[in-house]
């Protein structure tokens, strides 16, 4: 069957008209692991290299006191509020509404995710103007809020019921977490593992991060030798080494066993 007009054929190219197709590949900044992990989410549903809160382990293990999918059990909060105690959470921001409210008052929503699951916090009046700033999609943030049980009474069915309320009191990126929270560094690890190349490894991750100057940002680090499972230990420190905790344990690595307390 011949080709028409309109119709081409690869076989009845001349060779010598031929050519190489080459592709120019641009050069690219390589993303960090924030950006991979937000296109691995939209491309295949989930995250393949890690989670975007993987960054601040740290500050999840040593200052949360509850977990997004632990907000709504309604029985733990009470608890808590019973003891005077507010709650601390960490996440990332993944979706954000805003609006009024029937009686002209700004509000909004934004729901967060941590390795356990979701939680919408709801701000209104001035709790929401006063945090407008975290509502974007992508940021990572820590909340602090009080928590209290109030009783009312049901118009429907004349019932009482409970009522818990979670107030917001302080809110801040998590890339500020440490500069709020962290006051030092506590490195447990077993007296067995302790040896001249610990030391020396140790030694170049601590100079790697280590103040230079007087800078407000650095915190004081320590190392503590258990042994017998941690009955006994000794505790080492040097004032004049201090780090700047972000950098130091976001690079933190030793091939043993070892425990990260942040005071």
């Amino acid at each position: 069957h011949s080709a028409s007009k309109e119709q081409f054929s690869i076989f009845d190219m001349d060779e010598s008209v031929q050519e190489d197709v080459h592709i120019v590949i641009p050069q690219c900044d390589p993303w960090d692991s924030f950006q991979q992990n937000q296109k691995e989410k939209e491309v295949a549903g989930f995250y393949i290299s890690g989670h975007p809160l993987d960054d601040y382990k740290y500050i999840i293990q040593n200052y949360t006191n509850i977990t997004l999918s632990q907000i709504d059990d309604k029985e733990k909060l009470k608890k808590m509020a019973v003891l005077g105690k507010g709650l601390k959470f960490a996440g990332l921001i993944t979706n954000v509404s805003s609006g009024l409210t029937k009686t002209g008052k700004n509000f909004g929503k934004i729901t967060m995710e941590d390795f356990t699951g979701t939680y919408t916090l709801s701000l209104f009046g001035s709790d929401f103007d006063k945090h407008q700033w975290i509502f974007k999609t992508g940021n990572r943030i820590f909340v602090q809020t009080s928590v209290s049980v109030r009783g009312y009474i049901d118009k429907k069915t004349n019932e009482e019921k409970e009522f818990v309320d979670i107030k917001p009191l302080n809110i801040f990126y998590l890339d500020e977490a440490y500069k709020h929270l962290c006051n030092g560094i506590n490195l447990v690890i077993r007296i067995q593992d302790v040896n001249m190349a610990l030391a020396e490894e140790l030694k170049k991750q601590l100079e790697a991060a280590k103040v230079k100057g007087k800078d407000e940002n650095g915190v004081q680090f320590y190392l503590r030798i258990v042994e017998n499972g941690g009955v006994f230990y000794a505790d080492f420190f040097n004032f004049k080494t201090k780090v700047y905790p972000d950098v130091f344990l976001k690079n933190l690595k030793l091939d043993i066993n070892y425990k990260v307390e942040l005071i």
